[in-house]
C-alpha cells in the first residue's frame, strides 16, 4: 500500500534562489506550487519574503562565506530529508549549490534558469551547474552562446 501511495503523490518541487533579483524572478514560478506540492527556499534578509525556509546570505567576498556555506549545506540536508523534493528549480546562486549536489547524489531533476540580469556574459553558477542540469534555460537569446545545453525560454518578467 505504501508503494501505491508514493506512485499517486504529486511531484514535490523545490524553488530555491538567493535574495533580490534572483528571488524576484523565482516568484514568477509560484503557480507551479499551486499545481504541485512544493516549497520555496531563499536567503534571510531584512525584507519579509514568501518562503518556507531561509538560508544565511552568502557573498564570495565575505570572509565568513566558507562557514556560511557549511551551515547552509547542513541546513539543506535537513530540508532535503524533510521535504524529499523531486524537482529543484533555481534562478541561482550560492544557496542553490547544496541542492545541486544533493540532486546529483539522489538523482533528482534539476532546472537552472539563468538570471535575466546577465544578457552578455555567463554566471559562475550557470557555468558550474550546467553540467548536471536536466534543463538549462536562458532568458536572453544572446546567452545561448555561453552554454552548450542552453535553451532559450524567454523572460520570466
Amino acid at each position: 500500500m505504501c508503494c501505491m501511495k508514493k506512485k499517486n503523490r504529486k511531484p514535490r518541487i523545490c524553488l530555491v534562489s538567493s535574495s533580490g533579483g534572483h528571488f524576484e524572478q523565482l516568484q514568477k514560478l509560484q503557480p507551479l506550487l499551486e499545481k504541485y506540492d512544493g516549497f520555496v527556499v531563499t536567503e534571510k534578509t531584512k525584507f519579509k519574503e514568501n518562503a518556507k525556509y531561509f538560508m544565511l546570505q552568502t557573498d564570495l567576498k565575505d570572509k565568513w562565506m566558507p562557514f556560511k556555506m557549511l551551515w547552509n549545506s547542513l541546513y539543506t540536508l535537513f530540508v532535503w530529508m524533510k521535504e524529499r523534493p523531486d524537482f529543484i528549480i533555481t534562478t541561482g546562486t550560492m544557496i542553490a549549490y547544496p541542492f545541486y549536489i544533493l540532486k546529483i547524489i539522489f538523482r533528482k531533476k534539476f532546472v537552472f534558469i539563468e538570471t535575466f540580469g546577465r544578457a552578455n556574459m555567463p554566471t559562475v553558477a550557470g557555468k558550474k551547474m550546467e553540467a548536471h542540469s536536466d534543463l538549462f534555460i536562458v532568458q536572453w537569446e544572446s546567452q545561448k552562446k555561453f552554454y552548450k545545453k542552453a535553451i532559450y525560454g524567454g523572460c520570466l518578467y
